[in-house]
């Protein structure tokens, strides 16, 4: 399943709420992402990682299940369904397709349903304690 999302860099986001960048000055790209229940979490084509600016970090790489050993991107404010949060991004190859795992679907109270992904009550991120 394919969604669509926006992604902004989250550190311009803070520095446009201090003043010291425009809000046209932030960078962000909307794009499709695949829903993927087998990802945990947020992964991101290395193309989509360099326009947003995102900082690369190498330690700890991530191990992907084919082996590879991909870095990781930090702060990026997604938006998805209404919903919004920010995540580190596993950095994918250029081109490829962005995915969202089930940890940022949890994050965000989205499940999965016959009609497609929607929060189970669009009012409330609902979150179980014990």
């Amino acid at each position: 399943m394919l969604v669509d999302v926006q992604l902004t860099n989250y550190d311009d986001l803070i520095a446009a709420e201090h003043g010291w960048l425009t809000p046209d000055e932030v960078r962000h790209v909307s794009t499709q992402a695949s829903v993927d229940k087998k990802n945990s979490y947020l992964a991101l084509p290395e193309d989509i990682v360099e326009k947003l600016g995102m900082r690369i970090v190498d330690r700890p790489k991530v191990l992907c299940s084919d082996g590879a050993r991909r870095p990781r991107a930090e702060y990026v404010y997604l938006e998805l369904l209404g919903r919004h949060g920010v995540f580190n991004a596993t950095v994918r190859p250029k081109g490829e397709t962005a995915v969202v795992g089930t940890i940022v679907l949890n994050e965000l109270d989205l499940v999965d349903d016959q009609n497609g992904l929607a929060p189970p009550d669009p009012d409330y991120v609902v979150v179980e304690i014990e």
